[in-house]
């Protein structure tokens, strides 16, 4: 209302007011008339509505189907896209309903999302598209490889079969194949080194491998092979001849290694040999240190001699000559000398050959025994069909085992010989090895107590991703590796209760499970969101320790509309030292609820002041003679000294005792400190050649001039002397006399 006063008994005043306004739906409301004052004083202001229909829907621009990879089993992820937008021709279009927003979570699948835009007179218009989220698995099985092998073989072995426990691998799909290996267990391996390689792969193609080496090592147990037939040698001297020296065929030797040489030998040829046998014995020995031996006798025999009074003496027969062959038993041996005069005289003795047997058993041995075990139990005892001998004899004894059956012996490899024995004391050996594997059947022992998760997630939030207390396994090999598991730490869980299920596994193939629970409960717990900043990083001189830094500090925003700093480690304009600093930020929301922004200031101390170099008074000058070139110069070397305590020379165009050249050479030496700054020295070698040599004059002799007595003197002439100069250039000074000057009588240099 509009009110004013005047005097008492006027009939009007003038009033003044502020005019109303209208507004309409359509946008247009339109003053028709002024208007008017009533009797009693009213002012009445019209106003009609110009209506435009507006049928228009606002137009939109939708966006395209999205397609989001997550790991496997994640089972959704949050998906963050540009909104659609609308335009209308009233210039307002807004959202009234969306399925989705920005930063939400979605399922594994395809989610439509549906936008409606309105205008201001309700016309509508809906923009539809996808959000695709694809669960791709990108990691590789998890391979349990084994141990490399080695297996030994006698060098004359061309390999040998060899077993092992395949290679295993699981994969978080679940489902793992054996793409391709390069061997399998029971393939014969040639003596060196094999490399074996298992390829596994996943239903998604990823692929993880197992490699392994097999390597078979030959070893030479075979003695050398000696030819060590036929070599006694039996020759006769005169008795009391005491022996001679003897030449013999010495034995020789083969290898499977292609090697043998003689390791030693009691006797060689052309050694001196007394009367009766003596055994010579051989040794050879392989590469291996494999030896054999060969032992002959040499045999020296002293026959019967005489004598006579008519000092010839013949032998008229004898039964049997040195070197006979005599069978076994006692044979008299009868020897006849006769003189001239017919008289005989007769040597008997007998020659007695004992039966001996040389020949050791013959043994029947046995292969490589192997039996197993189980882990840890150090060995076991070991029953086997122990070997036999036969002798020619008849009789063969047990001499030595070192080993029986039912004896225990420790896991491994373990030597066993039997030594046959017979009547005579021949002997023969057996050697074989019993092979005591350890194997596992005892399952890994897991950590599984108090694996349990809970942990809340806002109202309606689906679910979230866990991080949680892997499960440990140990087993008594010493190795555990996980087989499976249905889950991983960081991955999604969804509201509720989940079971986690691990399978460990040794390398026997033993497995055990261990299953746990990720409980999700659905409540308001949303911290803050915190707009961190990165790390800052400054610099400062070195040694100043550290400097200011400013920052833009980090802020965060709530649900609740409410947020608070709690607490900050440091603050801009804080004092930093020089090296990492973590500073930290917590904010917090009105229930309690907090977040952290952590971020790093770095502070580095930069070396930007050059070496101080001392380049001062090391100029250095010197003569040589004229035409000398140069010469070597010893100078005093620049140095510097550097706020980082070191510098040194980078680089330098001279060095002491250098030659230099006539003339000034700038010598020039750089400087640099561990900051890679630099300085430069530069000063002068000044070499002058100086003429100190005097020319070389060719000088004439004395000359001599015959005047009469009654004369005053003569003109006397010479070739004037000349002079040379390393100069080459030489000049006449002066002189006391030239060519064609008067003499008188007397004496004149």
């Amino acid at each position: 209302m509009a009110s004013t006063t005047v005097e008492l008994g006027a009939i009007a005043g003038v009033v003044t007011w502020i005019e109303p306004t209208a507004t309409d739906l359509s946008g247009v409301a339109v003053l028709s008339t002024s208007g008017g004052v009533t009797e009693e004083h009213h002012a009445v202001w019209l106003f009609s509505k110009s209506l435009t229909v507006d049928n228009m829907p606002p137009v939109v621009s939708c966006i395209n189907d999205i397609t989001q990879e997550i790991p496997l089993n994640s089972f959704g992820d949050v998906v963050d896209f540009t909104e659609p937008t609308a335009t209308d021709n009233s210039g307002t279009a807004s959202v009234i309903s969306a399925t989705q927003r920005p930063g939400q979570f979605f399922q594994t699948g395809t989610t439509t999302v549906t936008y409606i835009f309105a205008d201001p007179s309700g016309n509508t218009a809906h923009c539809f598209f996808d959000i695709i989220v694809v669960e791709v698995n990108y990691t590789p099985p998890d391979v349990t490889c084994i141990q490399d092998i080695t297996r030994i073989v006698t060098i004359d072995s061309t390999g040998i079969t060899v077993f092992w426990t395949e290679p295993t691998a699981a994969d978080n799909s679940g489902v793992v194949s054996l793409q391709s290996r390069s061997h399998a267990p029971g393939d014969f391996f040639s003596p060196g080194t094999t490399q074996v390689i298992y390829i596994f792969v996943d239903p998604s193609g990823n692929t993880a491998f197992c490699i392994f080496t097999v390597t078979v090592t030959t070893v030479d147990e075979v003695p050398p092979v000696i030819a060590c037939v036929g070599l006694d040698v039996s020759g006769t001297i005169p008795l009391n001849g005491f022996g001679t020296t003897v030449q013999f065929r010495e034995p020789t030797a083969t290898d499977n290694s292609g090697t043998a040489n003689v390791q030693s030998r009691t006797h060689t040829p052309g050694q001196f040999f007394r009367s009766g046998t003596t055994q010579v014995t051989y040794v050879f020995i392989d590469p291996s240190g494999n030896t054999a031996e060969c032992s002959f006798n040499i045999i020296i025999t002293e026959e019967p001699t005489a004598a006579d009074n008519s000092g010839v003496v013949s032998l008229q027969s004898r039964s049997h000559a040195p070197g006979d062959f005599f069978s076994p038993g006692t044979t008299q041996v009868t020897y006849i000398f006769v003189d001239p005069s017919g008289n005989t005289a007769f040597c008997i003795f007998t020659v007695t050959v004992t039966t001996e047997d040389n020949v050791p058993p013959v043994v029947s041995c046995i292969p490589d025994v192997a039996e197993t075990t189980p882990l840890g139990t150090g060995g076991r005892l070991v029953f086997f069909t122990e070997p036999t001998a036969t002798d020619d004899s008849g009789v063969v004894s047990l001499q030595q085992r070192t080993h029986g059956p039912g004896t225990f012996f420790s896991s491994g490899v373990t030597q066993v010989t039997y030594i046959f024995v017979d009547p005579v004391g021949n002997t023969a050996e057996c050697t074989f090895r019993v092979i005591v594997t350890e194997l596992d059947e005892v399952p890994p022992v897991i950590a599984c107590v108090g694996l349990d998760v809970s942990g809340t997630i806002p109202l309606n939030g689906f679910g979230t991703t866990v991080q949680f207390r892997e499960p440990t396994a140990t087993d008594n090999s010493g190795t555990a590796n996980v087989q499976s598991r249905t889950h991983t730490p960081g991955q999604f869980f969804r509201s509720g209760t989940t079971q986690v299920t691990y399978v460990f596994i040794d390398p026997s193939g033993n497995t055990a499970e261990c299953s746990f629970n990720i409980i999700i409960t659905e409540e308001d717990n949303v911290p803050p969101v915190v707009s961190c900043i990165p790390d800052v990083a400054e610099t400062t001189p070195l040694g100043t320790g550290g400097r200011l830094v400013f920052f833009t500090e980090p802020t965060a925003t709530d649900d609740s509309g409410v947020v608070s700093l709690q607490q900050r480690t440091h603050g801009p304009g804080t004092f930093f030292s020089s090296g990492v600093t973590q500073v930290t930020y917590i904010f917090v929301d009105p229930v309690g609820n907090t977040a952290e922004c952590t971020f790093r200031v770095i502070v580095t101390e930069l070396d930007e002041v050059p070496p101080v170099i001392a380049c001062v008074g090391l100029d250095v000058s010197g003569t040589i003679p004229l035409n000398g070139f140069g010469t070597t110069v010893q100078f005093r070397e620049p140095t510097a000294t550097d706020n980082s305590g070191t510098a040194n020379v980078q680089s330098r165009t001279h060095t002491p005792g250098q030659f230099f050249r006539s003339g000034t050479t700038q010598v020039t030496y750089v400087f640099i400190d561990p900051s890679g700054n630099t300085a430069e020295c530069s000063f002068n070698i000044i070499i002058t050649e100086v003429d100190d040599t005097p020319p070389d004059v060719t000088c004439i002799q004395d000359i001599t001039r015959i005047v009469t007595i009654d004369s005053t003197g003569i003109t006397v002439f010479w070739t004037e002397p000349t002079a040379a100069d390393n100069s080459g250039v030489v000049s006449l000074q002066s002189r006391s006399h030239a060519p064609g000057d008067f003499f008188s009588q007397e004496q004149h240099k």
